[in-house]
């Protein structure tokens, strides 16, 4: 018999469970509640990511259930409180990828000075508005998985090293050679679609505007103070309700850099 939870964290992109381990086990303690801790699968499409969350909601017999969601599993746990409106009530750390459906004239608006940050100027043309622009992301993602085959074909820590450059150093990325063995691995394939789920189909805007519609809990999102995606999740919350934001120490990765903290951080919003 499986063992059930009280809390669900869904971890992000690139992230196995020892990222969160150390917070996770914090959390519950501090709570007296069990926390699940999940990484996503990598290699299936977000959808599917939902559905693995899914069974485990399916067993527990509380409401509501609470979901804590880092990064990319911050759109995991928005789709499935889409489905159960009464059931759960989640908890956002850092979500990414809003950038991808920004305009440049809306990006200049929430922040203003976008272009002094490299990893935003690197990422301006994620806007998908387009067929043209949809095209152009077709594109990158042959490019990555060439550089990905030619780089697995004769080591991994190619691409690691590649990918550390583009953006792990820009957000702090924590437990470099971890990635590797995560994500590098894996077969072709999956690799491909896992980036084109990550960089081209999440719509944060699309949920949270379901979201409004269907749901009356209060969604909270902890921002670190250095986040790269802060601008964005500030404008999240200015134009969707019910929304509410938390400054947090650090940046994107402050769960994994500050994990007590972060425990008692969120502790306190549960037990609101």
């Amino acid at each position: 018999m499986r063992e059930l939870y009280d809390i669900i964290y869904v971890s992000g992109f690139g992230a196995s469970v020892n990222y969160s381990k150390e917070f996770c086990e914090t959390l519950q303690q501090i709570t007296q509640m069990r926390v699940l801790n999940l990484s996503l699968q990598h290699g299936i499409t977000l959808e599917e990511e939902a559905q693995r969350v899914e069974t485990h909601i399916n067993e527990i017999n509380r409401n509501p259930i609470t979901l804590i969601g880092f990064s990319t599993g911050c759109y995991v746990c928005l789709t499935l409180a889409i489905k159960y409106p009464n059931r759960i009530r989640i908890i956002l750390c850092n979500p990414a990828e809003i950038v991808t459906r920004l305009t440049k004239e809306t990006l200049a608006v929430i922040c203003p000075d976008w272009n002094k940050y490299p990893y935003l100027v690197s990422t301006r043309l994620l806007i998908k508005t387009d067929k043209k622009t949809e095209m152009y992301w077709k594109v990158v993602i042959m490019i990555f998985a060439i550089i990905w085959f030619i780089g697995t074909t004769i080591s991994n820590g190619i691409i690691s090293h590649i990918y550390y450059h583009i953006h792990g150093k820009y957000v702090n990325e924590p437990r470099p050679n971890e990635l590797e063995k995560l994500l590098f691995t894996l077969p072709f394939h999956d690799v491909l679609k896992t980036v084109r789920e990550c960089l081209v189909k999440t719509n944060y805007h699309e949920l949270f505007r379901a979201y409004s519609r269907t749901n009356i809990n209060t969604i909270h999102i902890l921002v670190g103070k250095e986040d790269f995606y802060r601008h964005f999740s500030n404008h999240i919350a200015q134009h969707f309700s019910p929304v509410i934001t938390h400054a947090t120490l650090g940046d994107h990765h402050f769960i994994y850099h500050f994990p007590i903290y972060s425990a008692y951080k969120i502790s306190s919003i549960i037990k609101s």
